[in-house]
């Protein structure tokens, strides 16, 4: 209600399909106004309809005011980014199909969208959804929906959002992303609450969780390989041998001064994947166990040279300090073999890693040559 002077009438304003039917204009004037409404969301703009009611007078449609609102400029190199790292990205908005796909085009997110009221049950929503870029006109109950479907077909599903309605989306979704400005009640709902302006941020923990992956991953290479080279070693020894070939300092010795390298590959610079990341423990493990097995059939190898050109079987201190020696290589050196999916050549290990390994090198040759406990010296 505006009171201006003598004169006072009502203003409305909303969409035009909302105005045009509380005006009541006619078919001709509605399909002019309808094309304008057309012309500008193709370029888009956000048409907001105009009405003008006075006292005990119908309102009357006055016209429309187009509103531009711009995607961030570093929207599109943000969507560039993301989509290099193999991440698939739908738009949802609340706009209307021209708007909505302008936008998704300027962004570089794609042209194919669809209508919320295009989308079919719940069974076949996810097809749907794979096959476009994203929808337009949707409600906040549809973000949900879509949510639910696209985990039921299996994707691992990231959600943005501000506001209260989109809270249920948000919780839902296997990674929850606040805006920096979301109201209170998204970002308890959210996993990530974005602390600057734009998305930027997303890259940040996109890139965190594939370094944590590798890391993980190296880690888990090095224990199953240099545990497994252990045992086989031991066992394999011991029955080709009937002989101990290593004693409890020998082990001791091992665990005190080569956890330290495997400790520090914790913070060891890694190459991220181009794509998600999948678990997969079977490979892993798989990977783990024909790394200790070819490393026990060298370092057998190893042991065959030193039992039978150097008499070691005969002289046990010696043999012991002979095998600890192998191990001692075999477990640090297998640092530069799991880190890299290339050639361990591709990429140099970090100053603390090279560091810490050749230290070990160095005192297990000091150990080697002068003895310790039951390892008795052998020639250098």
């Amino acid at each position: 209600m505006i009171r201006t002077g003598q004169e006072e009438y009502t203003v409305y304003k909303g969409s035009f399909d909302t105005i045009a039917q509380l005006t009541g204009i006619d078919t001709p004037t509605f399909s002019k106004w309808q094309k304008e409404v057309e012309d500008a969301a193709v370029k888009g703009y956000r048409a907001l309809a105009v009405a003008k009611g006075e006292k005990d007078q119908p309102p009357q449609l006055v016209g429309i005011a187009t509103l531009f609102d711009p995607p961030r400029e570093d929207a599109a190199s943000l969507v560039a980014k993301l989509k290099k790292m193999g991440i698939s990205m739908k738009l949802l908005s609340g706009d209307a199909l021209p708007i909505a796909t302008e936008i998704a085009q300027k962004t570089g997110i794609g042209s194919r969208l669809i209508k919320a009221s295009a989308l079919k049950d719940q069974a076949s929503l996810a097809g749907q959804l794979e096959q476009c870029n994203g929808i337009a006109e949707v409600y906040p109950e549809d973000k949900y929906k879509i949510v639910k479907a696209l985990q039921a077909k299996g994707h691992i599903v990231g959600m943005t959002g501000d506001g209260v309605n989109d809270a249920p989306a948000l919780k839902q979704a296997e990674v929850g992303i606040a805006v920096h400005n979301a109201v209170d009640v998204a970002k308890s709902s959210a996993s990530i609450i974005l602390t600057r302006d734009g998305l930027q941020g997303i890259l940040s923990p996109v890139k965190l969780g594939r370094v944590t992956f590798e890391r993980f991953t190296i880690w888990l290479l090095n224990i199953l390989s240099r545990t497994l080279l252990k045992v086989y070693f031991i066992v394999l020894a011991l029955i080709l041998s009937d002989t101990y070939v290593v004693s409890t300092t020998v082990l001791l010795l091992l665990l005190l001064i080569t956890d330290f390298v495997f400790i520090s590959t914790t913070n060891e610079e890694v190459h991220i994947s181009a794509k998600p990341d999948e678990w997969d423990s079977r490979k892993l493990t798989l990977v783990g166990a024909v790394q200790g097995i070819l490393m026990s059939v060298e370092a057998l190898g190893l042991l065959a040279i030193g039992w039978h050109s150097f008499n070691l079987g005969s002289h046990p201190g010696q043999l012991y300090t002979f095998s600890y020696v192998i191990l001692l290589s075999f477990s640090l050196m297998v640092v530069f073999v799991v880190r890299e999916k290339r050639h361990f050549w591709s990429s140099a290990l970090g100053r603390l890693d090279t560091f810490l390994i050749a230290g070990n090198l160095l005192i297990g040759f000091v150990v080697s040559i002068t003895g310790l406990v039951e390892l008795k010296p052998i020639l250098w």
